[in-house]
């Protein structure tokens, strides 16, 4: 049985893609330094973003990503200063990372991570332990 030419252009067509792209990732990734446990106001740690826009594309040099901390405090890698809140552009992997310093509260901690430009949000969440009861 042969098959016309624009039946088997048509199949292909309609399997369009292949299944071993991974999808594109859209909107905020926390790819370190997220929920770990620790004892309060124990050392630093790195939190690093990388932002994607609604089509997966990495956001241009210079989008804002701000970091807000709750029973934290953050900072920017070239900076001592701790805040409760940093303002940094990305680079150009599309990505943003700031320090992070555990409140001095046993409990939780976060950092709510926007990008206001393209009204995306994410939260890296943390866990504070009293002196020696981290598990």
């Amino acid at each position: 049985m042969r098959f016309p030419h624009s039946l088997l252009l048509l199949f292909v067509a309609a399997c369009g893609g292949d299944s071993l792209t991974p999808p594109l990732e859209r909107g905020i990734r926390i790819l370190q330094g997220a929920g770990f446990a620790d004892t309060a106001a124990a050392g630093m740690s790195q939190l690093i973003v990388e932002v994607h826009d609604t089509r997966g594309a990495r956001v241009p040099v210079g989008t804002i990503v701000r970091f807000t901390a709750t029973n934290a405090l953050v900072s920017q890698l070239d900076d001592n200063r701790l805040s409760s809140f940093v303002e940094k552009g990305v680079d150009a992997s599309g990505r943003a990372s700031v320090l992070v310093r555990l409140g001095s509260v046993a409990g939780s901690a976060m950092i709510t991570i926007t990008v206001p430009t393209l009204a995306l949000a994410d939260t890296a969440k943390f866990t504070i332990c009293q002196a020696g009861l981290c598990s």
